[in-house]
């Protein structure tokens, strides 16, 4: 069995910022594409890493599962510093991509390490606000890595930018987390798929796939909306007013396990994408979309309790990386789908379909009660 062990105060607060450090790496690089060696595409910036990022998150995961936390942290971040520098030193864009695609490889060790050693330090009563805290870092690297590169990169250029943001914050957390043993080694427990953890596994692709779309079309959307100033400064906007959702969130699944929740997240999506794909106006448009993207990060914590509660003490990472696998097969699905939209009205739309399905797949399979624990 997984045994947990007395560890400093500060362990989670190690954890959080090795997130925090993961997730700036993921998401500072759109404002400096243009820059990078004459201009790349922030595509070729942007898909090696999220493809990268998604396949390797089970691997890290079973590494987790049967390592000391601190050591698959300090790995994945010892990598993820290297392959950063190798970004910074890249002398062409063949180089670029490839160094993108190790630097998503290696951040994919974070996210299931981090949410299981949470999870296990403060047992099934407490993981709603435990993993908390790493959602609120997921949301403060989202929204700030952009800012700071785009502030970072004018006066210094792109390499320095891509040294402070993308080597120097994960070199320092993998050195605060090395000591760390907040999980020892357990046994290798098969990783069964439940009918509790499908039904995280799946709500997961259905929500992604509705968020990650209109996050990245949504320029083309307000512009089909017939909105011609730029509204882009709207989604920092909304992601700020997720936060505090993130913590009444967490909160919830525990008091009251991770169905009620979930739901409540869910119809409120689902209702307020309907709305902004139905109405003519520009305001109600922008107020139901923005409502959807705030409601994303209270999806975050009631999910990682279903799945922490849900999966087997020794196997909680392989089920945390199948979680992150899941959500980001979504974004590329969600992604394709759009694609095929004849207009912004059917993305939209098609979003809100996918929030109420991940609503039924939650009424239908996440628990219902909080932990006895």
């Amino acid at each position: 069995m997984t045994s947990t062990t007395r560890v400093p105060v500060g362990a989670a607060g190690r954890v959080y910022l090795a997130t925090l450090a993961a997730y700036l790496t993921a998401d500072f690089i759109a404002p400096v594409s243009g820059s990078i060696l004459g201009g790349l595409d922030a595509g070729a910036l942007v898909v090696p890493f999220c493809a990268a990022f998604a396949l390797a998150f089970p691997l890290w995961g079973r590494a987790a599962d049967r390592h000391p936390a601190g050591l698959i942290l300090a790995l994945s971040l010892a990598g993820l510093a290297a392959s950063g520098l190798l970004l910074t030193l890249a002398p062409s864009h063949a180089v670029v991509v490839v160094a993108r695609a190790l630097q998503g490889a290696a951040a994919a060790g974070v996210p299931p390490t981090a949410q299981a050693a949470l999870a296990a330090r403060a047992g099934n009563a407490s993981t709603g606000r435990a993993v908390s805290g790493m959602m609120i870092m997921v949301a403060l690297a989202t929204l700030g890595g952009p800012a700071l590169a785009s502030a970072l990169e004018a006066p210094l250029g792109w390499r320095a930018t891509s040294l402070i943001l993308g080597v120097l914050p994960a070199l320092g957390a993998a050195a605060l987390c090395a000591p760390l043993r907040m999980l020892a080694g357990g046994a290798r427990v098969k990783l069964r798929p439940s009918p509790q953890l499908v039904a995280g596994w799946a709500c997961s692709t259905l929500v992604l796939a509705a968020y990650w779309t209109l996050l990245t079309r949504w320029e083309s959307i307000a512009q089909g909306v017939g909105i011609g100033f730029d509204t882009s400064a709207l989604l920092p906007v909304a992601g700020a007013v997720g936060i505090p959702l993130v913590v009444l969130a967490g909160r919830s699944a525990d008091r009251r396990g991770p169905r009620a929740p979930m739901l409540r997240t869910m119809g409120a999506g689902a209702a307020a994408l309907a709305l902004a794909a139905a109405t003519s106006s520009k305001l109600l448009f922008l107020g139901g979309a923005c409502a959807a993207l705030a409601l994303y990060w209270s999806y975050l914590p009631v999910v990682s309790v279903q799945i922490q509660r849900s999966a087997p003490a020794d196997a909680r990472a392989r089920a945390a990386g199948v979680l992150y696998s899941a959500m980001w097969l979504g974004a590329a699905l969600g992604g394709l789908a759009a694609v095929a939209a004849p207009n912004w009205r059917f993305i939209v739309g098609g979003a809100a379909l996918s929030w109420a399905l991940a609503g039924v797949v939650a009424w239908r399979g996440f628990l219902a009660a909080p932990s006895a624990a």
